[in-house]
């Protein structure tokens, strides 16, 4: 499980494929899974064109981070 602060908000990835951003008072306002397994590799950076691009086993995302943390008010 990684925790990261990303232009503002906190980003919770694990191996298991759970990718959750995490609100100003510590609930989470947005989460999603991909297909994953608890050894796989993660990676995860958000660029400057504000695409947060993830690596999870074989796959490999990229997100709007500005529409994921849209439904939360962010640190």
């Amino acid at each position: 499980v990684t925790l990261a602060h990303y232009d503002g908000g906190l980003l919770l990835a694990s191996t298991a494929g759970n990718i959750a951003v995490i609100g100003e008072r510590g609930s989470i306002c947005r989460q999603l899974q991909v297909y994953s397994h608890p050894s796989a590799r993660l990676w995860h950076d958000l660029g400057p064109d504000g695409i947060l691009r993830i690596a999870i086993a074989d796959q490999v995302i990229g997100l709007n981070w500005a529409q994921l943390t849209a439904s939360c008010t962010i640190f």
